[in-house]
């Protein structure tokens, strides 16, 4: 006797007609399949604290931000996000301890074809502060 492995698959997906459509098509290839979806960042960030062979997920989810999912997992909160036009094609705000901010940010840019430009922002009473403090 045979002993089946279990193949553990996220998918990140929000139609439910997909998601049986493809465990429909996998199950038969792969007996020991076990299937969790996915359809929302607070989900997705509870579920990747679980050990999962693979991670598939759909390209057009409307409702669901992939990168704020994986800030949020590596302990920082994107707090804004804003298309331009000029040098940067998005400006994006996060708060978090600037180790975590570092990471997401060379894991985004691990990805490929993302280029990054880390700024210090200041508030205006540290502002003032700083301003105060010369001589």
């Amino acid at each position: 006797m045979t002993t089946q492995e279990t193949t553990r698959i996220l998918l990140v997906e929000d139609s439910e007609d997909d998601a049986l459509l493809l465990e429909t098509v996998l199950a038969p290839v792969m007996p020991g399949l076990e299937m969790h979806r996915v359809d929302c960042a607070s989900d997705m960030t509870e579920a990747l604290n679980q050990p999962w062979d693979l991670v598939i997920s759909d390209h057009s989810m409307p409702r669901f931000d992939a990168f704020r999912a994986t800030a949020g997992k590596m302990g920082v909160t994107v707090k804004s996000v804003y298309w331009t036009v000029g040098s940067c094609d998005i400006v994006v705000t996060m708060d978090g301890p600037e180790d975590a901010v570092t990471a997401v940010l060379l894991k985004i840019g691990s990805l490929g074809n993302v280029r990054s430009q880390t700024l210090r922002a200041y508030g205006e009473d540290e502002f003032r502060r700083i301003l105060a403090a010369m001589p």
